[in-house]
């Protein structure tokens, strides 16, 4: 095979694999993390659309109010009548567009309604489905596909784009959707204008005006929250996006207000491993890859690890229970990751656009083993996402399940292995496919730091994207609060909490207390 098209397919595996972790871990929100809808019409700011909304404008109009920016309901640059009749009609569910603010920060001006959509990430169609919309789902990427137990009737009914972060562009032309929904750009997901042509290319250089790209997260708290509200809106389903926001507050105020608290003395220092090494290191030495090469072509001094610091969007929330030790650790960029190595890979792959343009993951560092020793962390709990995602969640009773079609689709599994053979210098991140489930993961965390507090004290565990990622992720809060701190949050049940998320918002029938992987080893009581 050609060289250049191998190497371009290594790198677009290279985001396959990364993209089933959450896009950029920045806190750095404009509207979303509090109570304020983004939606344009939302003229008094508060968290709905209604008549005080048309009040407001009117009292801006006679010089009563100060002007807002979602005052301008029909975003045409000026307040006016012709905005107080938008309100009305997107109250009424009569509007021909309406315009919110994505994850991006940026004013987005859907024609509505909405009846198709493709989404790129199973966080998106998570989103869609619990706000009673998964049959207007027709393509779905591949890792949503691959979940069979989770999206059951999505993944029959919808067809099969690609990779969520290098989607068919033509295939999703042949859908003609209404509307595209994907993560904000980054390492995890397509961006906007093509960095590598044919093989990462981008979405709305491609798709739009003809087809809207909407970027929305839908991944974490506490952004979710909103995010999910403006979704409601563009899909008529403002009631079930309430139930949602009930549900969701319901579940973490309380986890927040008890943190709120906890004095520093009562915090255990802990550290959370995302598991680059295990990845890196098993995938290396089973494919053949020189693993000392490999590090000295990526400018690096050592097999680093990777842990969240505190520009992690979930840092305010996962650290209320604890002290975390990666606080003031810098956040890695791509030239940090690949150090020497860009050019040649610039080179190879004839990128028209810089990498390290698109590639900064704000809230991830890297760390070496000898800092984590030193430190020595009271907890660690383990991420089975991202460059660590590993078989478990909804799709296994078996947390030592090594069946990768859980995760990928068989088609794709040949292809990735192969270059993980013959590039392990790109393709460094394949899982050890013996080693891919959330036990092998555990067991790796527990050779590495059993000398730590941690270890002493039985305090490592393992937690799944499922319960991490997505508009779920309240119960991954609730679950670290238990590991972070079991006496204060004694009476927190994440099992219950999950499982209305599933009654409630899944349309799937799973009893989360006897099926399934979420924590390993299973939290005590």
């Amino acid at each position: 095979m050609n060289k250049k098209i191998f190497a371009g397919i290594a790198i677009a595996c290279l985001i396959l694999l990364v993209s089933l972790m959450p896009p950029v871990l920045s806190r750095d929100v404009d509207i979303g993390a509090g109570d304020t809808l983004g939606v344009y019409g939302n003229a008094n700011e508060d968290d709905t659309i209604d008549e005080r909304d048309i009040t407001y404008v009117k009292e801006i109009i006679t010089g009563k109010r100060r002007a807002t920016k979602l005052a301008d309901a029909n975003y045409d640059g000026k307040i006016n009548v012709d905005d107080i009749t938008q309100i009305r009609a997107i109250i009424a569910g009569r509007e021909k567009e309406l315009t919110i603010i994505d994850s991006e920060g940026n004013a987005k001006t859907i024609p509505m309604p909405i009846e198709t959509i493709v989404t790129l990430n199973p966080d998106s169609t998570q989103a869609v489905r619990l706000l009673g919309e998964k049959e207007k789902i027709v393509g779905i990427e591949v890792s949503t596909w691959a979940q069979q137990v989770f999206f059951p009737h999505i993944a029959s009914n919808a067809e099969e784009i690609g990779m969520g972060a290098m989607p068919d562009i033509e295939a999703i032309q042949e859908l003609d959707p209404d509307i595209v929904i994907v993560y904000a750009p980054g390492i995890y997901n397509p961006p906007h204008e093509t960095v590598i042509p044919g093989v990462y290319v981008g979405l709305e250089e491609n798709l739009e005006p003809e087809i809207p790209v909407l970027r929305l997260d839908l991944y974490a708290i506490p952004t979710v929250r909103d995010e999910v509200r403006r979704l409601g809106y563009l899909l008529d389903a403002e009631d079930k996006a309430d139930e949602y926001v009930e549900w969701y507050d319901r579940s973490v105020n309380p986890i927040i207000d008890r943190g709120r608290g906890i004095s520093d003395a009562e915090k255990p220092d802990f550290y959370t491993e995302l598991g680059l090494p295990f990845s890196m290191v098993t995938g290396w030495e089973r494919y053949g890859s020189p693993v000392d090469e490999t590090i000295g072509l990526m400018g690096l001094g050592g097999m680093p690890h990777m842990t969240m610091t505190d520009d992690c969007m979930w840092a305010d929330m996962w650290t209320s229970g604890g002290k975390n030790i990666a606080d003031d650790l810098p956040s890695l960029d791509v030239q940090e990751l690949l150090g020497n190595a860009m050019p040649r890979i610039t080179e190879i792959l004839g990128m028209v656009r810089p990498i390290e343009n698109i590639v900064i993951m704000k809230g991830a560092s890297l760390v070496e083993h000898e800092w984590i020793i030193e430190q020595d962390p009271e907890v660690i709990p383990g991420l089975a996402a991202g460059f660590n995602f590993r078989v478990g969640g909804y799709e296994t009773d078996n947390p030592a399940e090594t069946d990768v079609s859980k995760l990928y689709l068989e088609k794709y599994i040949p292809v990735m292995r192969d270059i993980a053979r013959h590039f392990g210098f790109l393709m460094g991140l394949m899982i050890d496919a013996d080693e891919i489930g959330m036990k092998p993961y555990y067991d790796d965390l527990r050779e590495e730091f059993g000398g730590t507090t941690a270890g002493y004290d039985d305090r490592i565990f393992v937690l799944h994207h499922t319960v991490v990622c997505g508009p779920g992720s309240p119960v991954g809060l609730a679950y670290l609060a238990k590991i972070l701190q079991p006496e204060i949050y004694s009476d927190l049940d994440p099992v219950e909490m999950q499982q209305q998320y599933v009654d409630q918002f899944t349309g799937i029938n799973f009893d989360v207390s006897k099926h399934g992987v979420f924590v390993y080893p299973p939290l005590p009581g």
